[in-house]
């Protein structure tokens, strides 16, 4: 569980961040971190995600930004997406 400033919470943003920085150095999430139960970091992302497409700021509550837990959750799939495909951004 990641959490805040503005919350002591798991919540979509953080998680999100979290995987797109992982990835975006190498690390494959889903082969490195699990939780005790053996939930994944990207299947956790998708637990915020609503039945429309949207991702919730905090799973089970629709308070938040939802465009922006939305964006960043996109982010972070795209940048796993990329370590899957072998495609990193050199600078």
């Amino acid at each position: 569980m990641i959490s805040s400033a503005f919350t002591k919470k798991a919540n979509a943003n953080s998680d999100a961040m979290a995987i797109a920085g992982l990835s975006a150095v190498g690390i494959d999430t889903e082969k490195t971190l699990k939780t005790k139960s053996g939930v994944t970091p990207i299947r956790r992302l998708i637990k915020y995600q609503k039945s429309n497409g949207q991702f919730r700021w905090l799973v089970g509550s629709n308070s938040g930004s939802l465009q922006m837990a939305t964006q960043q959750a996109t982010y972070a799939m795209e940048q796993y997406r990329n370590l899957k495909l072998k495609k990193r951004l050199n600078f």
